[in-house]
């Protein structure tokens, strides 16, 4: 999981969220990425990552004005991609090699 952050991070650098660092490891509380415009969370587990977990997210961004980008090893339920395609978040798909796959399109926004 440690390497999967530190992969989400590289990532939202390279899109151009220069200044992202890594959370404090200890009590997950949600966001495992802060940037001046972007919070992360990275999901290392091996099911697909349900609906509760975006909308948690999205509200933690929200609440401090800032995009959500969530990075899951195993995609997302059906339900949680319908939901953060109409909430307009950023849902990616991380795998074990370290490529990065958009899963909506908000997602896709924020690669180019």
């Amino acid at each position: 999981w440690q390497e999967a952050e530190a992969s989400a991070c590289a990532w939202l650098r390279d899109m151009g969220f220069r200044d992202a660092k890594l959370t404090q490891h200890g009590q997950d509380g949600g966001i495992d990425i802060v940037a001046r415009k972007v919070v992360a969370q990275v999901k290392w587990v091996a099911a697909p990552v349900g609906r509760p977990k975006l909308q948690q997210l999205h509200g933690a961004a929200s609440k401090v004005r800032k995009q959500g980008a969530f990075f899951s090893r195993r995609g997302y339920t059906q339900e949680a991609r319908t939901w953060a395609e109409e909430a307009g978040m950023a849902a990616f798909v991380l795998t074990e090699d370290g490529s990065l796959a958009p899963i909506t399109s908000a997602a896709r926004k924020m690669m180019r």
